[in-house]
C-alpha cells in the first residue's frame, strides 16, 4: 500500500513473513495478507512432492515450472478472473518444447494430455488479398488403463469452442469466382474404449 520496495531479506519465502516482518510492512506497519505465506507453503509442498516423485530428472524441472506457473495463474484468476497472456502463452510453448524430450505418466494407470494448434493469418486464395484470421485450437485428453486389456479415453477437442475458418475452396464451373467456406469443428467430446483380446 505504501509503495515500499521489498528488500532481499524481506523476500525469503515464509521466513521473512513469520520471523522478519512478523506479518507487517517494515515501512508503514500495515498488515500483510496471510495469503502470501499460504501460497508459499502450498508451492513449497507441491515442489517437494514433484521432486520426490520424479527424482533428479529433467521431468522434475518441467513439473516445477508447470507447478509454479499454475500456482501463479490460480492466484491471479482468483483476483481478476483473467489469465494473463504473459504467463499462459510462454507456458504453452515451453510445454510443447519440453515434451519433445520427456513425457509424463501419472500413477495408477492415468494419463493426461494436451495439444494446441496455431495457424497464422493467410490469404483466402492466391489471387485474393483478403486474409483469414489467425487462430489457436486447444485439445486435451484423459485416459485410464483399467487393466491389461481395457483402456478408456476421453478426448475434448477445441476446448474453448473457438470459431475459425479451416479453409476456403474455390468453386469450379461457371461461377469460378465464388468460394465455399469450411469452418473448423466446434467443441466436441469423444469417449472411446479399447479392449485387447
Amino acid at each position: 500500500h505504501c509503495g515500499h520496495g521489498i528488500t532481499a531479506l524481506e523476500n525469503i519465502p515464509l521466513i521473512s513473513y513469520l520471523l522478519i516482518l512478523k506479518g507487517k510492512c517494515s515501512d508503514c506497519g500495515a498488515r500483510i495478507s496471510p495469503r502470501y505465506p499460504i501460497i508459499e507453503t502450498l508451492t513449497g509442498l507441491l515442489s517437494a512432492y514433484a521432486a520426490w516423485h520424479f527424482g533428479p530428472t529433467v521431468q522434475t524441472v518441467g513439473a516445477l515450472f508447470l507447478l509454479w506457473a499454475l500456482t501463479a495463474l490460480a492466484a491471479i484468476d482468483l483476483d481478476t478472473q483473467l489469465l494473463p497472456d504473459s504467463i499462459t502463452l510462454p507456458l504453452v510453448w515451453l510445454g510443447l518444447l519440453f515434451n519433445l524430450w520427456t513425457t509424463y505418466d501419472l500413477p495408477q494407470g492415468w494419463q493426461v494430455g494436451y495439444g494446441s494448434r496455431y495457424v497464422s493469418q493467410r490469404n483466402v486464395t492466391s489471387a485474393d488479398s483478403a486474409k483469414l484470421a489467425e487462430y489457436w485450437v486447444h485439445n486435451a485428453l484423459v485416459a485410464y488403463q483399467v487393466n491389461d486389456q481395457l483402456n478408456v479415453q476421453l478426448n475434448m477437442n477445441n476446448i474453448f469452442d473457438k470459431d475459425y475458418v479451416e479453409r476456403v475452396r474455390q468453386n469450379a464451373g461457371a461461377d469460378s469466382r465464388s468460394s465455399a467456406v469450411e469452418f473448423g469443428d466446434g467443441r466436441n467430446v469423444i469417449l472411446s474404449t479399447t479392449y485387447k483380446f
